[in-house]
Formats: structure tokens, C-alpha cells, sequence
């Protein structure tokens, strides 16, 4: 089959085409997250910052510069508590959790989040871009409009 990187190309790919074409947003998300995971862990690994760390870095500072006296944990525990979150529906979705059986989350905003970060990962890493991914960035670049 090839190398992880291959696999985690793959699963965007499928996942872009699952969002776009199908409307299959939970599948979406959970192979987004798949390779999200896997370009992340390649990108740390290298020594670089991944999207999901970036993400909970500046969610993070936005909410120390906006709500300081109402965080009383500490700086390292309510940035653990942000990780959790963003990472909640990806772990639901692949692990049973009999204490959660339902969880409610807008499964279209969570897989275009996910795959967001799966294609920020994958070309930081790689430097290249499939077809699937220019499709993703040209529907962003829509809806944006």
C-alpha cells in the first residue's frame, strides 16, 4: 500500500469527496481526522507545529487576552481542557464511549474544521497538493465570498 503519508492522502482525499460529493459529513470527519492524525504526529515528530497545536495555542491566547480573570486552572490546564475539546468528536467517533452514547455536535462544521486541518498538515509536510484538496480550498474560497 505504501507509506502512512500515502494512507493519510488517501483518507483526505476520500474525506473531501465524502464532504463535497456525498454530503457525508460524519465518514468526513473521521477519516479527516484520521489523517489529520497521522500528517500531525509526522509534523511534530519533525519538529514542527501542527494545525491542531496551533489552533489550541491560539484559542488559547484569544481566551487569556479576552477572559483572564475568569480562567482559574492555570494557563497549562485550560489549554489541556481546549485540546480535549477539539479532539472530543474525533475520539467519539472512533472509540465507544458507554458512559457518552450520544453527543450532540454539527457534524458539516466539524468535518470542514477537520479537514482544514488535515490539509494544513499535509501540505506543511509534503508541499504538495491533490486535486482533492484544491477542490476543498476553492469551496472555502466560495463560501467565503
Amino acid at each position: 500500500m505504501g507509506t502512512q503519508i500515502q494512507a493519510s492522502r488517501i483518507q483526505l482525499d476520500r474525506a473531501i469527496q465524502l464532504y463535497l460529493d456525498e454530503k457525508d459529513y460524519i465518514s468526513a470527519c473521521t477519516l479527516a481526522g484520521a489523517s489529520e492524525g497521522i500528517a500531525g504526529e509526522a509534523l511534530t515528530k519533525a519538529g514542527h507545529e501542527n494545525a491542531l497545536v496551533s489552533n489550541v495555542k491560539g484559542l488559547h491566547q484569544l481566551i487569556l487576552d479576552k477572559e483572564k480573570e475568569t480562567i482559574s486552572k492555570g494557563e497549562k490546564e485550560s489549554e489541556r481542557a481546549i485540546w480535549n475539546d477539539f479532539i472530543l468528536i474525533r475520539n467519539w467517533l472512533k472509540h465507544y464511549y458507554p458512559n457518552k452514547p450520544e453527543l450532540t455536535f454539527h457534524a458539516k462544521g466539524e468535518a470542514y474544521d477537520a479537514i482544514d486541518r488535515a490539509i494544513t498538515n499535509y501540505l506543511q509536510l509534503t508541499g504538495t497538493e491533490s486535486l482533492q484538496m484544491k477542490r476543498f480550498t476553492e469551496y472555502q474560497s466560495n463560501e467565503n465570498d
